[in-house]
């Protein structure tokens, strides 16, 4: 089958000119029908923080916001080391990518790269381990096969253990940041509020 989106627009009436000359049909494709749990969102959070040599896992702070308050913040509230549910309902999480990007600040180029000694990424509502990656690793994903996943609460059904926490250990005084990036499907079939 001929599609538009293979020949463009002009491709497609020359074609069709072409194939009416010689007997043939064409007709564009159509799009297949989608629900919403076959789709897989994204969403990306950027922590940074300087690294201290132990867990910096209440150190971090996120898209800007400081974290490390050792308070629990309500839902959406700022100022947590920790990503908190953005949807109102509960989603599948299908995987995990984490970035290290480059370090920052002017200790991180005098004194090189920070130098990972490890890193994980938790989900402290499932208290699951979703990703870990080893000594000085810059990238790591992990994607669950088929339709597996891991069930991560919304809004409405979260408990004060709902969160997605970064475990990092680094080589002081260098200033990091991660790029953190979770692929989801929604539990239900209703879109993405």
């Amino acid at each position: 089958m001929i599609s538009r989106a293979n020949l463009g627009g002009a491709g497609l009436l020359c074609f069709g000119a072409f194939a009416a000359t010689f007997g043939m049909s064409v007709r564009a494709a159509q799009p297949a029908a989608i629900d919403s749990a076959s789709v897989l969102f994204s969403n990306s959070f950027t922590l940074s923080g300087q690294c201290t040599g132990g867990d910096m896992v209440h150190r971090w702070s996120i898209n800007g916001h400081l974290g490390g308050n050792g308070a629990a913040p309500l839902p959406n509230e700022y100022g947590s080391s920790f990503v908190y549910p953005w949807r109102n309902s509960d989603i599948v999480i299908r995987g995990v990518e984490v970035v290290v990007l480059a370090p920052v600040g002017l200790t991180s180029l005098i004194f090189g790269p920070a130098y990972f000694g490890w890193l994980f990424v938790g989900n402290a509502a499932a208290d699951e381990i979703i990703l870990s990656m080893g000594s000085d690793t810059t990238h790591g994903v992990n994607m669950f096969p088929g339709n597996s996943g891991i069930i991560f609460p919304g809004r409405m059904n979260m408990t004060p253990s709902t969160y997605i926490n970064l475990h990092a250990a680094c080589r002081w005084p260098r200033q990091v940041r991660i790029l953190l990036t979770l692929y989801y499907s929604a539990a239900d079939e209703e879109p993405n509020r």
